[in-house]
């Protein structure tokens, strides 16, 4: 999984800086971002849960992360696909969800019907 996040990531930066195609760094960017809040969620609650806050969270930036035009710091998915702030959220989202996936099954991360 995290090849495959790395992989997409690079891929989004390399066609963004051959090609011009910027937005194609935005994608990236918001791939890792979706990606590892839905890892994230799902580590601390149930799937449920963790799908309809992925599903709502852009609603939220809509909604809530605009202020004078502006793009809040947390909104990162209305950033520009450019602004460092934006890429640092979802790079440190990204990473904290990959991590907390790969916790073992503990007192910290407790087991589901699935994986018992």
């Amino acid at each position: 999984m995290t090849a495959c996040t790395v992989l997409t990531l690079a891929g989004g930066w390399l066609v963004s800086a051959t090609t011009g195609h910027i937005p194609a760094a935005g994608m990236a960017r918001n791939f890792l971002g979706y990606l590892g809040l839905a890892l994230l969620l799902r580590t601390f609650t149930s799937l449920h849960i963790a799908a309809t806050s992925v599903t709502l969270f852009p609603i939220a930036c809509a909604a809530f992360g605009v202020h004078h035009g502006t793009p809040a710091r947390w909104a990162w998915p209305l950033h520009e696909p450019t602004p460092l702030p934006a890429f640092i959220a979802a790079v440190a989202l990204g990473m904290a969800g990959l991590a907390a996936a790969a916790l073992p099954v503990s007192a910290a991360r407790p087991a589901r019907p699935s994986e018992q």
